[in-house]
């Protein structure tokens, strides 16, 4: 896995997290090698006490540009809008997927026009068939830990933004992940949603619609060839340009 690149924009910069960001974060996702894990905590606690493997980005600084767009990039970050809407792209269940390591699940897609990508509505656990569904839970055991890492990537594989959610949620439910930061992405481009599942359990799997259209913007979502158009994410929440 190639995390190295002259373009710093396009990757995550992991020696600028903290250490507890990086050990509850990146490390946990699955993405990393043990050793490169190990390598890069090493670093991020003391800078220059282990070598780095040549596959990872070197870079210590924090993209302080990220605050101001470049002329020539029409993102309008800084005048993002505040109102996020739903792009419900699943349909009725139609499978579980029985988590029982690290699995990840995409979703791509395509939009007629500019927009920001604010993050999506996925699913919790649906409790074991072998638990009645009338049975009364204590408060406790009403919830569990999810661990869930998202990132949004282009067609040529670079993540733009990603998130680390982590929260006591409900069995049986949904919930909504932001990405760290809102992303504008453009029209006669493919872009991907993955969904990294930390935590083992069942959890359902939706028919997804081809194409949706939602007052000025049309999506059109792929198929997964391995899932026959089934998928996890049930909506992806985003917003117009102000």
């Amino acid at each position: 896995m190639d995390l190295h690149t002259e373009d710093t924009d396009k990757w995550l910069l992991f020696l600028t997290l903290k250490p507890s960001e990086f050990a509850n974060g990146p490390a946990m996702s699955g993405l990393l090698t043990k050793e490169e894990s190990y390598s890069l905590l090493m670093n991020i606690s003391s800078p220059g006490v282990a070598p780095l493997p040549s596959t990872i980005c070197k870079t210590c600084k924090s993209r302080q540009k990220l605050l101001t767009p470049p002329r020539n990039v029409e993102s309008n970050y800084m005048e993002r809008p505040k109102v996020r809407q739903w792009c419900e792209c699943a349909g009725e269940m139609a499978d579980v997927l029985l988590n029982e390591q690290l699995v990840d699940c995409s979703l791509s897609f395509s939009v007629s026009s500019n927009i920001y990508i604010h993050g999506m509505h996925v699913p919790t656990q649906i409790l074991s068939e072998n638990v009645p569904e009338h049975l009364t839970f204590p408060m406790s055991y009403s919830e569990y830990s999810e661990l869930i890492y998202a990132f949004l990537q282009d067609s040529d594989g670079c993540r733009l933004t990603y998130t680390h959610f982590t929260a006591r949620v409900p069995w049986n439910s949904s919930v909504e992940v932001i990405f760290n930061r809102p992303i504008m992405i453009t029209p006669n481009k493919t872009y991907k949603i993955v969904v990294v599942l930390n935590k083992v359990g069942r959890y359902p799997l939706f028919h997804i619609s081809p194409q949706l259209h939602l007052d000025s913007v049309t999506f059109s979502f792929g198929r997964e060839r391995t899932r026959d158009g089934l998928g996890l994410i049930r909506a992806i929440i985003f917003g117009y340009p102000s």
